[in-house]
């Protein structure tokens, strides 16, 4: 009677084993599991082939062989307490896969290093910010893009982002920051920053308008994009401009969730606004949009619907001193429109000449504004276009005409 328990209980953990081991087979050569290792589709086989740094892997043969990196991760789990920690993302996709095995945990509030780097708030939702080109830099003529995560509290320019960039060295010759930018001369690498630093650039610095594009995602989508963007932070890419650049990498952490292909790797060029279009194909994932102007934008949009558009010329020639002192009988509120106008200009100008010379009057425009009380000049915008209700970045047409007078 032992012997035949003994036999039956042999027979139950061999197909307990087979399964596990079947699952585990099934799970590696899923596009779930391949997503978070970078891999990609080569002439001849699949691998990630432009991450640089060996530490993201854990198995020697990780970089190419899907299945043995995910064994590793499995042994890691098991054997080092907390080692989710360091592979959050992987972590969060087999507790869904196998969750009798790795049961679901509060990961963030497990991990001390992680939610500080959270700053001990939980993202809620997730915005694609697309800054506008800027011709001062080759790299993005054709713009930019960076992930928000949003937590809800307080002011969004204190919420996180994520950005990718090329490590450059300073004062890089121009010939060289060509070549080795068109033809992956540098590596680059996932920043993590204060939106406020990212919007000081752009907007008052760079002048550049940056649309904000919230996706409506899960909380278990959103937390794999930022669990995963923790792991990748300190990993080392190869750089492309025209094609692993920017747009390349954020899209790649948003096909985690995403179905449908939003890196395009048979294209010649990855362009942040064809990633607009492809997000907008998915229905109901962008669930708001929104303008924020940059510095030169919010002159224009004030001074268009100035109403002391004469009184305003007249401060601009006379200086502020000089021309509060003759216009005495102006309305405290007409003198907050045009102070803020005039500061918005003064700022404006500073930004395009790079050049401190305009502190002076700013300062004297501040001191009487300080002075005045009521609510700043915050004229409606005038519906600005998204880019996506634009054209699209690339267009083939053939056209065909006839005419007698020239036949």
């Amino acid at each position: 009677m032992k012997k035949i328990f003994l036999f039956l209980f042999l027979i139950v953990v061999s197909l307990s084993s087979y399964s596990n081991t079947d699952k585990i087979l099934t799970i590696s050569q899923a596009s779930e599991w391949k997503k978070l290792l970078h891999y990609r589709k080569g002439l001849f086989s699949e691998k990630a082939a432009f991450i640089n740094a060996d530490s993201f892997f854990i198995h020697k043969n990780g970089q190419f062989n899907a299945y043995d990196e995910l064994t590793a991760t499995i042994d890691l789990f098991k054997t080092k307490k907390n080692s989710y920690c360091e592979y959050p993302a992987r972590y969060l996709l087999l507790s869904q896969e196998l969750p009798d095995e790795f049961p679901m945990l509060d990961i963030q509030a497990a991990c001390p290093k992680l939610n500080k780097w959270l700053d001990y708030q939980k993202v809620s939702s997730i915005s694609l910010l697309f800054a506008t080109g800027y011709f001062s830099n080759p790299a993005s003529y054709y713009g930019h893009t960076l992930l928000k995560f949003n937590t809800g509290h307080g002011s969004d320019l204190l919420d996180n982002s994520l950005n990718y960039g090329a490590k450059v060295p300073p004062n890089e010759n121009g010939l060289a920051y060509i070549i080795k930018g068109l033809f992956g001369g540098y590596d680059a690498k996932f920043t993590f920053s204060d939106y406020y630093h990212h919007n000081a650039i752009y907007s008052e610095i760079d002048l550049r308008d940056t649309w904000e594009y919230q996706l409506s995602l899960t909380q278990e989508e959103i937390d794999l994009i930022v669990y995963h963007a923790y792991e990748v932070l300190d990993q080392e890419f190869t750089y492309f401009f025209s094609s692993r650049n920017c747009v390349y990498n954020l899209a790649e952490l948003l096909e985690l969730v995403v179905d449908n292909e939003l890196t395009h790797d048979s294209s010649l060029a990855s362009i942040p606004v064809r990633l607009l279009f492809d997000l907008e194909k998915n229905k109901n994932l962008i669930s708001d949009k929104k303008l924020r102007l940059s510095r030169r934008s919010e002159f224009f949009n004030k001074y268009q619907n100035l109403k002391e558009k004469k009184q305003f010329k007249i401060l601009v020639s006379m200086g502020v001193k000089d021309f509060f002192e003759k216009e005495k009988t102006l309305s405290s509120t007409k003198k907050i429109h045009l102070l803020d106008t005039y500061l918005d200009y003064l700022r404006f100008l500073a930004a395009v000449d790079e050049s401190e010379s305009y502190n002076g009057k700013i300062r004297e425009a501040l001191s009487y504004r300080i002075r005045l009380v009521g609510d700043p000049y915050e004229p409606p915008q005038k519906p600005a276009l998204a880019p996506t209700d634009a054209q699209k970045p690339t267009m083939i047409r053939l056209h065909a005409s006839n005419d007698d007078a020239y036949s």
